[in-house]
């Protein structure tokens, strides 16, 4: 027997935001702690400025180009592009680039040689006198150099995903002092490329007019949202004074989806506005993976043992706890505290057992108070043959993002605040009211740490699509070998939309497939004319 109720899906708020930021740094510090991982030396969770970096660096470059574009050619080739992205800069409003940026990376990435990176980080050079172009190319790059310096000891994964910059240069910024950062700031060989292409530009606008964007995604909303329906368990008592047992409503309840629900998340799916912001957030996030088309994601086949290595620390603590005992209840304490927070983010029982190396009973109960508190609406995607696309895209950004920061690590490990990171990062594209029909899923950490999981067991692997050339998810599938995905026959074409191509069969990556679908829902020209 269950009490069914209706919610809507509520906007999250900046205050929800908020608290959510505030668990996720709580979590990692505590498992920071309990671990003894001193990767971190600075405490988790500083902000990354990215937003007025990207400001501040976008009008240097406007100031660079000049009003009549009298300096376009040392512009151009400070910024290794052609003239067609610097006029397409030159013209741009920040509200622009900051959309098609996502708010969430640095719209500019150094172009400089990782070996000659670190060389620069261990010169001693001076300053030499420089023109009035040279001085805002200056300021651009102390602007850039100096923000990532120093969040990247305040927060060195989310520094990584924004700028995804080599590990080891930033492992050297860690360490690298201030006089030595002024004098790598003078170094002739700074030079800078965007995070996008023109081919990406021209498809985002043709999708989203000039002056467009957020408005025209929440015209792509559909009129009359579904409600997500909450199912409270039923649990049974004895009562005192008969002795019967009573059934009364559990404080904890579960979201379900129905098949509404489904079909307006499918119709919002089916928009070139929202498909070109999806694609455009994919791509970004990818980074590497699809720019050098060098990364390894073998299939790697190792003695797996039966909890992944990352809770080990649960095991060795409770050894230890033997050998000290005055810390015993310390870090129990801890490992309480740790999962409440997951449960507040919509950790399960499992998870919470899992990674915080708590017993089953301990589990059950902190599981109950989190989610008894939670400030989040959080539903379970539908099942993959229900809503496989939408499905595929969350797990497909999400995987993307986790690889950029844990590497070849995650086929074989659950790296644990790569995890928190990567889901944190994607939470934050979708908090804004556009997006709120997937807000509940997104929001959902539960849902990630399976994830992360899969990919560790190999039940979700990654395919390169031949015709976008974007990394996606599938799941029980075998991964490709090195020589498969290194060579993918590049077959999008340098000019027109992927849409134009002719699909020999339904493709595998869930962006051409809507694409595929949008197209053939799309009136034909001939029915514009009114012809027959």
């Amino acid at each position: 027997m269950t009490n069914i109720s209706l919610i809507t899906t509520p906007d999250l708020t900046q205050d929800t935001m908020g608290k959510v930021a505030q668990c996720r740094t709580n979590i990692i510090s505590i498992y920071r702690e309990l671990t003894a991982d001193d990767r971190f030396e600075t405490e988790p969770g500083a902000s990354f400025p990215v937003n007025v970096m990207n400001q501040t660096l976008f009008e240097l470059v406007q100031t660079m180009i000049g009003k009549d574009k009298e300096h376009a050619t040392i512009a151009q080739s400070f910024l290794n592009c052609d003239r067609l992205m610097l006029d397409k800069l030159a013209d741009m409003s920040f509200p622009q680039f900051s959309r098609i940026c996502c708010h969430h990376f640095v719209g500019f990435k150094s172009n400089m040689a990782t070996e000659d990176i670190m060389s620069a980080l261990d010169g001693d050079i001076r300053p030499n006198g420089i023109d009035v172009c040279q001085a805002e190319k200056f300021r651009f790059i102390s602007m850039y150099w100096m923000e990532i310096w120093r969040n990247v000891r305040s927060n060195y994964l989310n520094t990584r995903f924004c700028t995804q910059l080599d590990v080891d240069v930033l492992n050297k910024l860690s360490v690298t002092s201030a006089d030595k950062m002024i004098a790598f700031l003078f170094d002739a060989r700074h030079s800078f490329v965007p995070m996008f292409d023109v081919e990406q530009i021209l498809s985002f606008e043709k999708s989203i007019p000039a002056g467009g964007g957020e408005n025209l995604l929440t015209d792509c909303l559909p009129k009359e949202i579904p409600n997500l329906g909450i199912k409270y368990y039923k649990k049974g008592r004895k009562s005192n004074e008969t002795g019967e047992a009573v059934t009364e409503a559990g404080p904890i309840g579960h979201i379900t989806v129905n098949a509404a629900r489904v079909r307006a998340e499918d119709e919002f799916l089916h928009h070139d506005v929202v498909l070109q912001h999806l694609l455009m957030f994919h791509r970004l996030g990818q980074g590497q993976l699809q720019s050098s088309r060098s990364s390894r994601m073998a299939d790697f086949k190792f003695d797996l043992q039966p909890l992944p290595s990352v809770t080990d620390f649960a095991h060795y603590l409770i050894d230890r706890a033997q050998v000290e005992p005055l810390n015993f209840k310390r870090q129990l304490r801890l490992k309480k505290q740790m999962g409440y927070h997951l449960a507040l983010l919509g950790g399960s029982r499992k998870h919470i057992r899992l990674f915080c190396g708590l017993s089953d009973s301990q589990a059950r109960t902190t599981s109950e108070n989190g989610l008894a508190e939670s400030f989040l609406i959080l539903a379970e995607l539908p099942g993959l043959e229900s809503s496989r696309i939408l499905w595929q895209i969350l797990a497909s950004q999400f995987g993307v993002f986790y690889w950029n920061l844990a590497g070849s690590r995650m086929l074989t490990d659950v790296v644990f605040d790569a995890v928190l990171e990567a889901w944190f990062n994607v939470l934050q594209f979708f908090s804004k009211p556009e997006w709120n029909l997937i807000v509940p899923y997104a929001a959902n950490i539960g849902l990630f740490l399976d994830w992360a999981l899969w990919f560790r067991e190999g039940r979700l692997s990654f395919q390169q699509c031949p015709h976008c050339h974007l990394v996606y998810v599938q799941q029980e599938t075998v991964c490709p070998d090195d020589h498969d995905f290194m060579n993918a026959a590049p077959v999008a074409k340098k000019h027109g939309s992927p849409v134009d191509q002719n699909y020999d069969t339904v493709p595998d990556c869930p962006y051409c497939r809507l694409k595929l679908e949008i197209s053939k829902k799309r009136p034909s020209s001939r029915n514009k004319s009114g012809t027959s």
